[in-house]
């Protein structure tokens, strides 16, 4: 560990690439990783939403913004504007079409720059690996006969080199770690589409008939009901009041 720390201190090159490492890995996981945590979230929220509806018999999943999430909201009320439309003519409408591993996981995670991160993190170990190497050659006096000034340079040879290939070592480290983060969130963000896909498909996504029609404006009217029963009731406790 001392010859990191001492390596890394005492040679610039090697402190740049380690902090253009931490500098990758970290836009990655916020650009890459970070938004599938809130698509899953979104997703599951949604999910148990479905059946719900609002204070004026419509579901809610009836509003444009029903997943509150700002990677799916234009997705979805495209969504909805199609729905209506097949309705009208007693049609379905798929939500596999506007909700799906493109729209939820590839574009909104940046795919394609987040499959060039790994490789970005391991060149850099290697970049620096191999700058050590060279600053710790040039550093080498052959040319001497005194054998103290010989041991003196296969020395600062030696740890020079120990401590460049440690950028390697990071820079496979970093890669790996940042494959296991994403791969994880893309899994259990699948999981999670599949979910809501299965639920949209059976809650929402049914052919609107005219009994469906028929359900929503008697439980639109017992809603109207029950708050003018309520409006009653209230103006029966003040009169007795």
């Amino acid at each position: 560990m001392s010859n990191v720390l001492g390596f890394i201190t005492s040679n610039g090159i090697a402190l740049s690439v380690y902090v253009m490492m931490a500098v990758i890995f970290i836009i990655g996981l916020v650009q890459c990783v970070v938004p599938l945590y809130s698509i899953r979230r979104a997703l599951r929220t949604a999910s148990s939403r479905l059946e719900m509806r609002t204070e004026s018999g419509a579901y809610m999943y009836d509003s444009p913004t029903f997943l509150s999430c700002k990677y799916l909201d234009a997705w979805w009320e495209r969504y909805i504007v199609n729905l209506r439309e097949m309705r009208r003519t007693n049609g379905d409408c798929d939500v596999l079409g506007f909700i799906n591993s493109n729209t939820c996981i590839q574009a909104p995670t940046h795919s394609q720059f987040a499959e060039l991160i790994p490789g970005m993190m391991t060149t850099l170990g290697v970049l620096g690996t191999f700058i050590g190497l060279v600053r710790g050659l040039s550093g080498l006096n052959m040319q001497t006969d005194d054998i103290q000034i010989l041991q003196q340079s296969l020395a600062k040879l030696i740890e020079g080199m120990n401590g460049a290939f440690y950028t390697s070592i990071a820079g496979v480290i970093c890669a790996v770690a940042f494959q296991l983060i994403r791969r994880l969130a893309i899994t259990r963000t699948t999981d999670a589409l599949n979910a809501f896909i299965m639920d949209c498909q059976t809650f929402v996504s049914r052919p609107y008939t005219q009994d469906t029609k028929l359900i929503q404006t008697i439980y639109a009217l017992l809603i109207e009901v029950r708050r003018s029963n309520e409006s009653v009731q209230a103006m029966l406790r003040e009169r007795k009041e």
